[in-house]
């Protein structure tokens, strides 16, 4: 078996691999995973982190394998049998919302339709059997409005292991939460979008008003026509010629983007426009109102001022 390591001990290395697989081969699985941690690298093998993590999945060290597993997640999805592989690692330690955001991504549907009933069966199975575990998880994951902003996100981050069931229900109640930070509302709807759940959703918006929304149909926030217009404008106006310009603009822009998410492209209609209001209230210069779009766009950014205000606080 060939190994491409890339280093000037690839001789000593290639030894000590194969020596390794030889032990796989005959279920010395700690041993070989003890050897291939001797193997000197610079940067990780695709080769060795499957090999460990067959390893530790043999030995039922899920949670290591998984953790393993996600620093190269992208070598898992080159064949059938490695992507498989990779859904039953993270389907043994409860990671069903990142089962399925990783199976609904594939262009293949008989894999997909496959992987999807797996995941559902082990949802059912864990459900009947951790109910308490589940209730808890959800109780938690619902109460995270008053707590600071890296407490939420540990939470949401716990909350990928629930069921997809109780996971979608308890992002219903937190999106209908009026004190729900904006960043964890983008947060849920990114995950809700890239698990592609194709139904209506209810939320409260900047507005204060209740809104239904399909999370299958939203765009990732870097990819709608506001954020494009916006860093384009901002790096052809200034560009390498003020990095530290640059910098703040697209800063406040991105935070003024992730607020107004979902509705980012219908309130932000013209770009341009945008830009020029921001960049003379940035260098401190009058802008000559002109026309009641002009108004309105001011006094939308004002409200966005003080949004960004109470949560930078």
């Amino acid at each position: 078996m060939i190994l491409s390591l890339g280093d000037n001990n690839i001789t000593e290395n290639k030894r000590i691999y194969i020596s390794a697989y030889d032990d796989y081969q005959y279920h010395k699985y700690q041993s070989a995973i003890d050897k291939l941690k001797t193997i000197d690298l610079d940067h990780s093998n695709l080769k060795i982190n499957h090999l460990i993590v067959k390893s530790l999945f043999h030995l039922k060290k899920y949670r290591q394998a998984e953790k393993n597993l996600l620093e190269m997640p992208d070598s898992y999805t080159n064949s059938v049998d490695d992507f498989n592989f990779m859904i039953l690692v993270l389907l043994k330690n409860a990671s069903f919302i990142k089962a399925r955001e990783i199976t609904v991504s594939v262009n293949i549907e008989t894999l997909k339709r496959d992987n999807l009933k797996q995941i559902v069966d082990y949802e059912n199975n864990y459900s009947k059997k951790h109910s308490s575990t589940i209730n808890e998880l959800v109780k938690s994951f619902c109460s995270i409005v008053n707590q600071k902003l890296p407490f939420q996100k540990n939470e949401l981050e716990k909350a990928l292991k629930l069921p997809l069931h109780q996971f979608v229900f308890a992002c219903k109640y937190l999106l209908t939460n009026p004190f729900l930070n904006p960043i964890m509302r983008i947060s849920i709807f990114d995950i809700l979008r890239k698990i592609d759940l194709n139904e209506q959703i209810e939320f409260l918006w900047i507005d204060h008003q209740r809104h239904l929304i399909n999370p299958s149909n939203l765009k990732p926030l870097f990819e709608t026509k506001s954020y494009l217009q916006l860093s384009k404008i901002v790096d052809s106006h200034y560009g390498h010629d003020d990095p530290m310009m640059t910098f703040r603009l697209n800063n406040l822009f991105n935070m003024q983007l992730l607020i107004l998410y979902p509705y980012n492209d219908r309130k932000i209609n013209s770009a341009k426009l945008w830009f020029k209001i921001t960049d003379s209230l940035f260098n401190d210069q009058q802008f000559n109102f002109k026309t009641k779009l002009e108004v309105e766009i001011w006094r939308q950014q004002k409200k966005l001022d003080q949004i960004i205000n109470k949560l930078t606080r």
